[in-house]
Order: structure tokens, then sequence, then C-alpha cells
């Protein structure tokens, strides 16, 4: 059996993705190496060393000034010397990304393949959406990096290592800002969610306007420092497009006399002064996420309705119990311009154009001019690269990279399935957002801004329709018996320790005790633990206001292992089991003055109809 045969059906079951990347050779042929081994050699050189392919890789990997970690990740694979003598971590994995897929087809023919994949755990991709696919999922468990480029594929391949560069530092920079710790945040989230609740579920879903504004275009002002230079092209156009907004950028709008017809919001802070006065938003109506801090709801304004975050755990609670108040779901980059294009999306607009989309420094600013647009604090810290506009680099931030990585993940998706949907970047500065057009925003008006469109008169359609609210008097049992079950847990938080000290006292005595009688005293705690599993089951949000995760219970013997370890095993485990149902007390003590807010709240609206 031929070596290509052999690859071809390791490959098969190994990584068909990659077998299906894999082109004919071609003429391309490996050829023995003057000293030791195959080399192969292109018009454009030796892709390994002509003597000795397999000594040069050890001593160019052996040359890398990066200690080895988890994750390798190779610009160039050529027939697998490089790969075959690198040696990450122990656990740790190899990336490979080749750009001529000619390269690896011949090592397909030349060199036995599994032992590389297989003992250096390494994974080939020839396309760059692939590489970046894999890196994604195995930067998720080996964040750290390690990183080595082949002296033939930097001298041949100079664009392709750019973008291959390009997408290592946007993952590495996901997956930092992903693994910072944001419990503060979600209990914020949480708490705004919770006490949003009497808005929310008497508020139609976003789904009701989904599909209504199907090939109508759409532009999406965001509070980038470009907005202003754009403003005066959109103005005369206002009535022929669906103008999407947010709260940062309402002001601005606002100088020009522009009335938004939908303001996106998302934040669970307090940003009631980016509106407080906003004369332009009495019609607009408020596209508001689940999460939304309560004031945005009592804004005077026009229609209001609500999206949900599939992340959100009060509002995955609420819908599990409460099925009617399940409403239109989507994610985002935790960017309010993101879930502003999703919702773009969801309604059917087609184009869909980009403006004041910097996501980068300009004039010293990261935001549109207005008193309530301050700097970022920290930026300086923050500060990175990117591919800008017009071409060249440009000043972004790390969240940002990761709002533009976003921004390119969804149109590669959505692209493929609706090829017939335009987006445009007419922001005519800041970073490049591939997958997008770029255009300035007088060609796209005067390509698509044609006819007058009744979006007022299509919204309020939409929020006529009332049915499957839900009733305050449904949410307020709700909360009454959520609070039920939270005095159930903290009730048992409070109870545990006497039953641990109890099962102590027998374990500890001077006088000599029964394993069977320590045993039998562990089983009254280990009675509660069905009762803080039923409570985990129905109260969702507790997670969130754990100091700690929950420890697993150690492993204990039987009755005739020895006492001492016997007893050893036994305080352990009674130990967990404490420590769980302490947290689990403190965290339902936390819970329970945000519902009984909500609860508040929805006893006086019902008291009021």
């Amino acid at each position: 059996m031929s070596i290509e045969v052999e690859n071809r059906r390791f490959l098969e079951a190994f990584d068909p993705d990659l077998l299906a990347e894999l082109p004919d050779a071609g003429e391309l042929r490996a050829e023995p190496a003057r000293k030791q081994g195959l080399t192969l050699k292109t018009a454009a050189g030796y892709v390994h060393s002509k003597y000795h392919p397999a000594q040069e890789a050890a001593a160019l990997i052996g040359r890398v000034k990066d200690p080895p970690q988890k994750l390798h990740v190779h610009f160039g694979f050529g027939l697998g010397y490089y790969a075959e003598a690198d040696q990450p971590l122990e656990g740790g994995a190899i990336l490979a990304y080749e750009p001529d897929p000619t390269l690896a087809a011949t090592a397909l023919a030349a060199r036995p393949l599994a032992p590389i994949f297989r003992e250096r755990r390494c994974r080939l991709a020839c396309s760059l959406d692939r590489f970046r696919e894999l890196m994604r999922a195995d930067i998720e468990t080996r964040q750290d990096i390690r990183v080595f480029i082949s002296p033939y594929h930097r001298k041949t391949h100079a664009k392709a290592l750019e973008a291959f560069v390009d997408v290592v530092k946007r993952e590495a920079n996901r997956k930092a800002l992903l693994s910072q710790p944001h419990a503060p945040l979600y209990r914020l989230f949480l708490e705004s969610s919770i006490r949003s609740w009497p808005h929310t579920t008497r508020l139609p879903g976003v789904d009701r306007l989904a599909g209504r504004f199907k090939n109508a275009p759409a532009v999406i002002l965001v509070a980038g420092p470009s907005l202003e230079k754009n403003l005066p092209e959109l103005v005369p156009h206002l009535d022929k497009v669906v103008v999407f907004t947010v709260a940062r950028a309402a002001r601005v709008l606002e100088r020009w006399g522009a009335a938004p017809d939908f303001l996106v919001h998302n934040e669970a802070q307090d940003y009631w002064h980016l509106i407080d006065g906003c004369a332009n938003l009495s019609q607009t109506a408020f596209l508001l996420s689940d999460q939304c801090h309560r004031r945005f709801f009592e804004f005077p304004r026009g229609p209001a309705f609500v999206y949900q975050n599939p992340g959100n755990a009060a509002t995955q609670w609420l819908n599990r119990d409460c099925p009617a108040q399940r409403k239109l779901m989507t994610a985002s980059a935790g960017s309010v311009a993101t879930e502003a294009f999703n919702l773009a999306l969801a309604l059917g607009c087609n184009p869909i154009v980009l403006v004041g989309q910097d996501l980068a420094l300009r004039g010293g600013r990261f935001y549109a001019r207005a008193e309530t647009n301050l700097n970022l604090a920290g930026a300086a810290k923050a500060m990175r690269a990117a591919p800008g506009f017009f071409g060249g680099k440009t000043v972004t931030l790390t969240n940002y990279l990761h709002f533009i990585s976003w921004y390119e993940d969804t149109l590669r998706e959505y692209g493929r399935r609706h090829p017939d949907r335009r987006f445009v970047n007419a922001t005519e500065g800041g970073a490049r957002i591939h997958g997008f057009e770029a255009m300035k925003l007088r060609d796209a008006a005067r390509q698509w801004f044609h006819r007058k469109l009744p979006v007022a008169e299509i919204t309020a359609r939409a929020a006529e329709d009332r049915s499957q609210l839900l009733a305050p008097q449904t949410l307020a049992d709700f909360l009454r018996r959520a609070l039920e079950q939270v005095d159930e847990a903290v009730k048992l938080g409070d109870h545990f320790p006497a039953l641990a000290a109890r099962l102590r006292q027998r374990l500890q005595g001077t006088a000599p005790h029964s394993p069977r009688r320590a045993q039998e005293a562990l089983a009254d705690l280990q009675k509660q633990v069905p009762r803080l599993e039923r409570l985990l089951e129905a109260l969702p949000p507790l997670p969130t206001f754990f100091d700690q995760p929950l420890q697993a219970s150690p492993e204990t013997g039987g009755a005739d292992d020895h006492a001492k370890t016997l007893t050893a095993g036994l305080l352990a485990e009674a130990a967990v089991l404490e420590s769980n149902a302490a947290e689990v007390g403190r965290a339902a003590a936390r819970l329970r003055p945000i519902l009984e807010r909500a609860l508040a709240q929805v006893t006086a609206d019902c008291r009021q109809t």
C-alpha cells in the first residue's frame, strides 16, 4: 500500500475536513535530500534544507526564543518536519497553517503523517477560516501560545503571514478578554434584569418586528468619532432608510435635528444621562435588552420592544417557568452596536450600512464629540494596532478587536447562508472590518435610499399586538414562590453547621467510637443534599452570587476501612457539605433583596390595574 493511500485512509478517520481541503499536488514532488530524508523544492526555492531537512527543522525549532507552551502555532507545514521536531508542554498541541495547500498535498504522498498528527497532537489547516476555527477551539483549553514561522513561508507568503498573525493576535485577545473575572458584571446584569421584569414582561418582543422591513435599507449610527463627519450626507435621506442608533449617539443626532427610528440599548448600568432631555427621541421606538436598566423603560418615547440574551441566567429562569415570556434571542459581542446589527438582520433589512463604527482612536477620541461621551478610563493600557479602513494601521483597543472579530465571524457565517444580503461600512475611517464593503455614505445613499419608508406606521402596528404578555399577577406569584425557595436555602445554610458539629463531636470524642455510628451521623447531613440540589435547580441565578464554586465531595471508604482513615474521610466530606450549604445560603441571602424589590414594584402595578 502506498504512503498516499495510507495517509488518505488515516485522514478519512482523523480529519476528513483537512482531506477535503487538499488539492492535487500537480507536478510538485518531494525529492531525496543530499544527506538524509526527503526535501521539497518549488519555483521559489527549497521549502526545507536540501541537505538534512529533519536536522534543520530541529535547529530552527530550538532557536525559538519563547519557552514551550500548551499550544504551538506554526506558519508553514511543508512536509511536516517542523511539527515533527516541535514538542509542546505535556498535554499540549500543535496547530499548523499551510497557506500553499499543494505543499500539504505533496506531503500526503511523501511521508507518513499519522505519527506526526497523533504523537504531536498536530492539526493542519490549509485555509485561514479553518485555521481560525481550530485555533478558537484549541485556545479554549490551552491559552498560552508559542509561534513558529517557517523561513521559506516568511519569504514567499508575506500577505498570508500578515493575515495569520492577525488571526493569532485576535484569538489570543478574545481568549484573554473572555478569561477575565466577570462575576461582578454578571451580578449587575442579573440584578438589573430582575428589577426590570415589571417592564420587560409587559412589553412585546422584538420578534413582533421580525421580517417587517424585508429589503429596506438600514443605517446603524454608532457613536464613533467619525459620526458627525457623515451625518450631513444622511440627514436629507432620513425618511428613506431605517435608522438605528445607540444612546451614546443620541445627542449628536439631536444637534443635527435627526430623529432615529430605533434606539437600541443594553446597559445594565444607569446611563440615563446619555438621553436625558433629548428632544429627538419622543417618537423613537426603543429596542431594549432584557438586562437594561429600568430607567430606560420609563423614558418618554415611542413604542418599546424587548429582546433577550441567551446567556442571561435571570431570563432563562423566567422563561423556563413562564414560557409566554420568551422573546427574540440575540447574541452579541457585548457591544450595543453589534446587537443593533443583529436586530437589523432580524427585521429583514438589506443592505445594512454602518456609520460611525470606527472601533479606533481618531483625533485623540474613541467617541463622537458630546458632553456625555468621555474617553474610556484606562484606554492607554488597552491600545493595540489594527488594519485601518483606508489601509495601513490604526490604533484600537483590545475589546474593540473582539468586536471586529465578532462582526467578521458573523458575516462569514451569515453571508454563506444569505448571499443576497449586502453589508456596507460607510464609516470612512477607523478600523477595517473584513466582510463589509467599504463605501462612502453618499454613494450608499445614491444606490439605495430612494423611496420613503413607513417605519413609524409599521412599528406602531407591531406594538398594538399585546398578546402573550405576562400578567403582573403571574409575575408576582412567580416572585413569591422564588422568595419562599430563597428563604429555604438560607435556612438550610444556617442549619448545616449544627449537623456538622454533631458529626465532629461523635468522631473526635475521647471515648472509642464506631465507624458505623460515624457514618450514621454523616447520613443526617447527606439527607439534606437532595434539598440542596433541588434548590439549586429551582434557583438558577444562585451560582452568580457564589464567592467560590461548590466543591465536589471527597471519596470516603466503606465501614471496614481503617478507623483513622475513615474518620478523616468523613470529616472531609462533612466539611465540604457544610461549605457548600453555606455558599448556597449566602448566595440566596444576596438574591433575596433583589427579588423583594421586584415584587414590591409588581405588587404596586397589580393594585393600579
